[in-house]
């Protein structure tokens, strides 16, 4: 992940009972930096979890994280809601265009 032109996590389905993906979570945010990445969610998302568990981990990022210094942390998700061809197309669309401007 660390030198990925970018990152991609599919945080669908995401709540209390995914520990595992918290683990990852950090350690995303304390290797790869933040305009790297990119995270899916949906409805099924509890994104009032997702924010307490971001908030939680941005606490504790290690002081060698490329995002250790940053004064406004933005923290990008793509919403889908039927997975089409369109939503992946614009998905796909975000994420080359970024890397290609790089």
């Amino acid at each position: 992940a660390k030198e990925s032109d970018a990152v991609l996590m599919d945080l669908r389905s995401f709540s209390a009972n995914n520990q595992g993906c918290l683990y990852e979570l950090q350690q995303l945010f304390n290797i790869v930096k933040l305009d790297m990445l990119l995270f899916v969610i949906d409805a099924s998302t509890d994104r009032a979890f997702l924010d307490s568990s971001i908030r939680s981990i941005w606490q504790t990022l290690r002081h060698d994280s490329p995002n250790a210094t940053l004064s406004q942390p933005v923290v990008r998700c793509f919403s889908v809601s039927q997975g089409s061809h369109e939503e992946t197309g614009k998905l796909l669309s975000i994420l080359y265009n970024e890397n290609a401007a790089a």
